[in-house]
């Protein structure tokens, strides 16, 4: 990894751990802080979830965090609207004394959603003034609390991606349908036996979901037009017999599932037990 990769990295954890407090200070404590995102020298810390925060709050908390990590030594924050993308709050600091502006600190801003921009104007450089600043810093005492909170947002997001892969699973699980020794995933437009996936187009996926919703009955040709391909059915009049054939060959596995032709009328699909 180059000193710049190392440096993002860095930086990212830091901020992630300002938007773990920020969420904390609103009475937040499971929400997730989304992945952070990196545009030259700015990062953008988004949120799954609403929150409300006091400006002199977030102004401590960045400030005590960007001198315990070290990510700059003069750097602007921005708090946007997510649906305006108006800036709501701002503020620049520097280790430099005299150098920082704040505004609006003490209006308290109501809970919505937003995103906060992080803007790296000057690296961190251990200057005179930065070693007094730190030495004045309750935070810059004790590192190794910060090395806790991030071993806990690593831990955290672990146990959330875990969760989530689970999640996802269950619902899959409810979404396949029986189609004899087949499992169809509506959803996921696959057709599924053992560990054999096999993709579905959208048209095969409408036709199959349409023919097992009929199971048994026999469907008109126009009937089945109509549903899957609705004004395109007077175009493709001859292409219901290739989806067919397409079908038939998907499902030749299992030799009791039958999408019989029913002359002059049209298609029924059959599955009968073993």
């Amino acid at each position: 990894m180059t000193q710049e990769e190392n440096d993002e990295s860095h930086a990212k954890v830091a901020l992630r751990m300002v938007g773990h407090e920020v969420l904390l200070a609103s009475g937040d404590s499971t929400s997730v802080v989304k992945p952070i995102i990196r545009n030259e020298n700015t990062y953008t810390i988004s949120f799954e979830s609403v929150f409300e925060f006091e400006p002199g709050n977030l102004t401590n908390t960045v400030d005590r965090i960007v001198l315990e990590s070290k990510i700059a030594s003069e750097y602007r924050v921005e708090v946007f609207s997510c649906f305006s993308d108006e800036v709501v709050y701002s503020f620049e600091s520097s280790l430099m004394p005299d150098e920082s502006f704040t505004a609006c600190v003490g209006r308290p801003m109501e809970k919505d959603c937003y995103y906060i921009n992080f803007t790296i104007l000057a690296p961190f450089l251990q200057t005179e003034a930065a070693q007094n600043a730190q030495l004045v810093s309750d935070g810059g005492k004790d590192f190794s609390m910060l090395y806790t909170m991030m071993i806990f947002l690593i831990v955290l997001m672990a146990l959330t991606a875990v969760w989530w892969v689970q999640k996802k699973g269950a619902e899959s699980q409810l979404n396949l349908i029986p189609v004899g020794s087949y499992q169809f995933d509506q959803h996921g437009m696959e057709l599924h036996m053992g560990e054999d996936r096999a993709e579905l187009s959208s048209k095969e996926s409408d036709l199959l979901t349409y023919l097992i919703a009929h199971q048994n009955e026999t469907l008109e040709r126009e009937e089945i037009l109509n549903a899957v391909w609705g004004d395109e059915g007077a175009y493709v009049g001859r292409t219901l017999d290739v989806f067919i054939s397409k079908l038939r060959k998907r499902l030749e596995e299992d030799p009791n599932i039958k999408i019989m032709n029913v002359r002059g009328v049209g298609y029924k699909l059959v599955i009968s037990s073993n």
